[in-house]
């Protein structure tokens, strides 16, 4: 039961750092270890996170749920990291321990957490990062290697900051791969073509972050997002995407014959994207499906 968690998550912190095995039984995640990938969507955005596009920022990945109330009370701390430090190079995803999504957007839009967030509804992650309270969090430098984890308002800060100032060692590598993209992006600007600028330079801020071309890339990307035409043809770019990939995941279950989350997804598709062509596809699929 959350309750039960919910007054157990301090006291299963301090269990959870000091012991060497998971739940599972599996082996806890060590310092100087890299850091284990995984990849989900934003749970604001719906844009899809690859953990391993982050390589050349310090990253923060925390593990929380709005139920837990140490978990909502370091929210501030982390906050006020995060914006003081971002620019610096830092970056934080947070997975939230959430069976529903009732409680989880209005919290993040109400506590201003600007950064990125997944929801682990089956506990997947949980599991795979054999977290054992909560909150926990994990500290990863440039290069991807595990340097501290505990509980956020436990001297991480100043962890983060010793860790955004030692070098990155394969940034000379990254550099050298982003320069031609940025050169890429700027000719498709300097043609007039802003939509396909503004994409090719958030490809470079997203797949190599902390390089110089990329801190150019972001500035020239807001730039040009901040014409309205631009931000509103990235939107409905990134909704044809999500619907494609909720078309994807419905005909997948159907495949399987799980009507039900079928249904789910070209539900999803028909309310939040009620006029494009693809709710109208899952309107016609959603009604070939047996009934109930």
């Amino acid at each position: 039961m959350r309750t039960n968690l919910t007054r157990a998550c301090l006291m299963a912190v301090v269990v959870g750092t000091l012991c060497g095995t998971t739940a599972a039984g599996q082996q806890a995640l060590g310092v100087g270890q890299e850091f284990p990938t995984f990849s989900g969507d934003d749970f604001m955005t719906k844009e899809p996170i690859d953990f391993a596009k982050f390589r050349g920022k310090v990253m923060i990945v925390e593990f929380w749920g709005t139920w837990c109330p140490p978990c909502r009370a370091a929210v501030p701390h982390i906050r006020e990291l995060y914006e003081k430090q971002h620019e610096s190079g830092l970056d934080i995803i947070s997975i939230a321990n959430e069976r529903q999504q009732g409680n989880l957007k209005p919290f993040i839009e109400k506590e201003k957490m600007t950064w990125h967030h997944i929801q682990d509804e089956r506990d997947q992650l949980t599991r795979k990062y054999g977290i054992r309270g909560f909150p926990t969090a994990f500290v990863i430098d440039r290069d991807g290697i595990l340097v501290w984890t505990g509980h956020p308002m436990d001297g991480m800060d100043k962890v983060v900051e010793e860790t955004l100032k030692k070098p990155w060692a394969g940034a000379e590598e990254a550099e050298a791969k982003a320069k031609p993209e940025l050169e890429k992006a700027d000719a498709l600007r300097d043609e007039g073509k802003a939509k396909e600028a503004a994409e090719a330079y958030k490809a470079i801020v997203d797949n190599y972050a902390g390089t110089p071309s990329a801190k150019e890339a972001q500035k020239q990307f807001d730039k040009l997002d901040s014409d309205p035409a631009v931000r509103k043809a990235r939107a409905a770019k990134a909704s044809s995407s999500e619907c494609d990939r909720w078309l994807k995941f419905a005909r997948n279950m159907k495949e399987a014959e799980r009507y039900d989350m079928a249904r789910k997804y070209y539900q999803k598709i028909i309310d939040k994207h009620a006029d494009s062509e693809e709710a109208q596809t899952a309107k016609e699929e959603i009604a070939e499906l047996p009934k109930e």
